[in-house]
């Protein structure tokens, strides 16, 4: 497989557009009177039909990974309908699960010439693709006003011709999609930080200017969902960013007194062998959105908070090395030193088991840890130094 690229889609809810598809077509009538333009029309109609069989076999052979195939079928739908831009979009989706960006990127800039104002997503996609600051910030605009057009028809639309509960599902992809954007322009600006740019006044203006577009998508996620947990996570990353170091632990810190209700159910329903699996339950943010937030608040020294929300994950996953490692980490720097010391026995169980272990971790660090824990214990308290996560 090729370079990893964030899912686009997956933000309005994963395939929902290609699986919107896999209906089998239903005829629309007949074909009206005799005559070439009416036959015309018809194989028209036929090709249409005919390339949105091969889009909904295309997207479940990208369901079983099998994107090869689904980049064939998609070829052959696109020559069948060659101004279908969800094919063209579906095509470059396949060409980057095959590591090739520059055909994916040539798939998405000819949907935008045939239909530039549907599908936010490729936009998203060719923020990454390109190498130009300027045209990836423009990109990540053009996405948003599509999102807000789509959030405004929505509204425009009577609720009582809307399925149940549209309209929230609709914000909530809105809202997701803003924080993800937030991330796309910080990840620029990040990248032109470490670039060598030949003007340094021209660049740490582009990174201002960056900042400032963050900001503006966050603020609007965080307008439609005040106590959301994504959008405050996201904010608290646009106030790192900036260095306003103090805002960014207030915005955690907000955010974990509504996560830790979530993570207290999830616990004891874990521990709790007569829970009822019928019983409704609150519905628990993902590991990987658990994950981030702890690094979060380790970098925000609030490490007790931090190890609630670790707690939470090795309780539902506990093959994870890099939990395993922060969360000790955390117990360290809290003072919990003979707890760190367990944690590193735990993670060094894991990392032998023949299982095998999940996650991403320097095994120096480690070392540097369990050095700093054993010191301290034996009475060295200057051994209590940060440990460099990075």
């Amino acid at each position: 497989m090729g370079e990893r690229w964030t899912d686009w889609n997956g933000v309005m809810g994963k395939h929902a557009r290609v699986k919107a598809l896999r209906k089998r077509p239903q005829d629309s009538g007949e074909v009206a009177g005799p005559g070439n333009g009416a036959k015309q029309d018809g194989d028209a109609e036929h090709n249409r039909r005919n390339a949105l069989r091969l889009m909904a076999r295309a997207a479940e052979e990208s369901d079983e990974l099998r994107f090869e195939n689904a980049a064939r079928l998609l070829q052959a739908a696109i020559r069948m309908d060659p101004e279908n831009v969800d094919v063209m979009d579906a095509l470059a989706e396949a060409f980057l699960e095959l590591g090739e960006p520059e055909r994916a990127q040539q798939c998405f800039l000819h949907s935008v010439r045939v239909q530039p104002d549907v599908n936010f997503a490729k936009y998203m996609y060719l923020a990454q693709l390109t190498s130009d600051y300027e045209q990836a910030c423009s990109f990540v605009e053009h996405a948003m006003r599509i999102m807000e057009r789509e959030s405004e028809q929505a509204q425009a639309i009577d609720a009582s011709v809307q399925p149940p509960n549209a309209l929230h599902q609709q914000k909530k992809a809105q809202v997701a999609a803003l924080c993800s954007a937030t991330e796309l322009l910080l990840g620029i600006a990040e990248q032109l930080f470490n670039s060598s740019h030949p003007d340094e006044i021209t660049s740490a203006a582009a990174m201002a200017a960056l900042d400032q577009r963050a900001e503006l998508a966050a603020e609007r996620a965080l307008q439609l969902d005040p106590d959301g947990l994504e959008p405050l996570l996201t904010m608290a990353n646009v106030r790192l960013s900036q260095g306003r170091v103090e805002e960014a632990r207030t915005g955690m810190l907000h955010l974990y007194t509504h996560l830790q209700p979530l993570l207290q159910s999830m616990l004891d329903a874990h521990n709790d062998s007569t829970s009822n699996a019928e019983q409704p339950q609150p519905e628990i943010p993902s590991v990987d959105f658990r994950i981030a937030v702890g690094k979060q608040l380790c970098e925000l020294a609030a490490w007790k908070e931090a190890i609630d929300v670790f707690d939470s994950v090795l309780a539902e996953t506990d093959r994870n090395v890099e939990v395993w490692f922060l969360s000790a980490l955390c117990m360290f720097q809290n003072g919990d030193v003979e707890e760190c010391c367990d944690m590193l026995k735990e993670l060094d169980a894991v990392r032998r088991s023949p299982e095998g272990f999940e996650g991403m971790l320097d095994f120096s660090l480690v070392d540097e840890l369990e050095q700093n824990a054993k010191a301290y214990l034996a009475g060295d308290p200057a051994q209590r130094g940060d440990v460099d996560m990075t």
